[in-house]
Order: structure tokens, then sequence, then C-alpha cells
């Protein structure tokens, strides 16, 4: 995975092609989040929404860990050449 798009804002490399766009509806949030990594570099993430719509980029390579039954308050991370950091506050176990 070389970039991340979030609202507009690019982090990471310029390489890479995009997936798409994820646009969030009233009242859709993010539910779920899966990364693949190898501990200092991000490969593939995976955003999920509570009506079932999802978005993914990148690789298959690392390990997945993944964050369910949330609801994601903000994202941020860190990237220098590629993306090696994705921060994700959210509320856990969250039930509308």
């Amino acid at each position: 995975m070389d970039a991340i798009v979030l609202n507009g804002s690019q982090n990471g490399g310029g390489g890479g092609r995009p997936t798409g766009v994820l646009q969030l509806g009233p009242g859709e949030y993010i539910n779920r989040v899966a990364a693949r990594h190898d501990g200092g570099r991000l490969y593939r993430v995976e955003l999920h929404t509570n009506p079932g719509k999802s978005i993914a980029g990148g690789g298959n390579r690392g390990t997945e860990t993944a964050l369910d039954n949330i609801r994601v308050v903000m994202m941020g991370g860190r990237a220098g050449r590629y993306m090696d950091r994705l921060e994700v506050t959210y509320c856990a176990d969250y039930e509308p």
C-alpha cells in the first residue's frame, strides 16, 4: 500500500493506483477496519460501513489485524515513502 487519501489529503507515497472512493451517506459510519502489516509497513487496508459498503486497497502480505463492531471517530497516520502507520480513534462495541 502506497498511500491513503482522507478528506482530500494524501498521506504516503506518490505511486500505486487509486482503488475507488468510499462516500458515506447520512447515518453511515465505518464499523470495521482491517489492515495487513508487518510491524513496519502497511500492506493493505479495508474499511467497511454499517450498511455493508466497503473499500480495500493493497496487497496480501503481512499479518491481518482487525477492529470489528466499532464506530470510527477519527483516522490518521504516518507515511514516509510508504504508509507505515494507521491510527484509528473509535468507540468500541458501538450500538446506535
